[in-house]
């Protein structure tokens, strides 16, 4: 069985200072199933959530961040950050995160890892520069349309 837990959504807007570390307070499922208690991944302590489906695919999309970004800002880069690890690696497994752009209404190009940690791991997508192959506004993040989908790939 596939688990994928403890999946702490917290997001960091790199501005001239930057933001703290930002846990969401909604979330949906994107597909095949979700995350079993997605709320879970709204922190990071000993609850986790965990994948609806042993093998395939499956995401859960992330909201309600609260940013709040001066609009005379200029946004650098964001950086998600992931605190996961995978029960069993004997798939290949691949988790990919996207980040949704209110203006352009559409997500971002994913940024993947396959690294299968077999431990709780933290994982950083993106980083102080990394705009996501978009140019982002405050308005854009301090948007309650802002969101993070994070999808599950496992091959059976």
């Amino acid at each position: 069985m596939l688990v994928v837990a403890c999946l702490l959504l917290g997001t960091s807007v790199a501005v001239a200072d930057e933001t703290p570390w930002t846990d969401p307070s909604a979330n949906a499922i994107h597909s095949g199933g979700g995350f079993i208690s997605p709320t879970y991944a709204y922190h990071d302590d000993t609850d986790v959530a965990s994948l609806a489906v042993d093998f395939g695919s499956a995401g859960h999309i992330y909201s309600g961040y609260g940013l709040t970004v001066p609009t005379c800002a200029t946004i650098d880069g964001i950086q998600v950050r992931l605190d996961y690890w995978i029960d069993d690696n004997s798939d290949p497994t691949t988790v990919t995160v996207e980040l949704y752009n209110h203006t352009d209404a559409s997500w971002t190009t994913a940024i993947a890892d396959t690294s299968q940690p077999t431990t709780e791991t933290t994982i950083l997508f993106g980083n102080s520069t990394e705009k996501w192959g978009t140019t982002w506004t405050p308005m854009d993040t301090n948007d309650s349309d802002f969101q993070v989908r994070v999808i599950c790939d496992t091959d059976d």
